[in-house]
């Protein structure tokens, strides 16, 4: 059987409301988290109506205010473009004979630290920081300058950790503590 499953956000925790498929509410929970809705809305159904949570299916509507609702929606539209843009960019400049690594430079917003290790940020020419998660403590801004200099200590990061690049200031470096733009 199919249930309906309405949230909406209450201001501390999600309100669940579950409706049956003629549309006769069933009851509600309360989910802290988003990801936590379907596990909310599954075991209440089986309380309800004492079948087991795996064997229900769901219909999960998320409710926002409509203001909000717009701008996410405005914003999927503009991550579409922005992927369709990419594709077209790197498909472009890989048919005019630049490497794969040089398309990837221009085109990325994350470097792992490895590639730090070795080369800095050679291949980042509009980078002006990178910012990387430093073991799940906290996340650090060093400037171009700082990483340069100090390259080799980023040798004993885990290899594949990726780092977001900063292309534009200003930002305050937190090894040198001085702005950068």
């Amino acid at each position: 059987m199919s249930y309906r499953v309405r949230a909406t956000h209450d201001g501390t925790a999600w309100v669940v409301r579950v409706e049956g498929a003629d549309g006769t509410a069933l009851g509600n929970a309360k989910a802290a988290a988003i990801e936590q809705i379907d596990e909310s809305a599954r075991t209440l159904i089986a309380g309800e109506v004492g079948i087991r949570p795996e064997d229900v299916g769901l219909r999960i509507e998320i409710q926002l205010d409509p203001v909000v609702q717009a701008r996410l929606d405005r914003i999927e539209l503009m991550r579409r473009h922005v992927e369709e843009d990419v594709h077209a960019v790197a498909l472009h400049l890989g048919e005019g004979g630049v490497c794969s690594g040089d398309i990837h430079a221009l085109l990325s917003d994350t470097v792992n630290n490895q590639e730090i290790a070795q080369h800095g940020l050679r291949r980042y020419p509009q980078a002006i920081a990178v910012r990387f998660d430093d073991r799940g403590r906290f996340t650090t801004t060093t400037c171009r300058a700082c990483l340069d200099k100090d390259r080799g200590d980023y040798a004993a990061l885990p290899p594949e950790g990726l780092n977001t690049l900063v292309m534009q200031g200003p930002v305050m470096c937190d090894v040198c503590f001085e702005d950068r733009s």
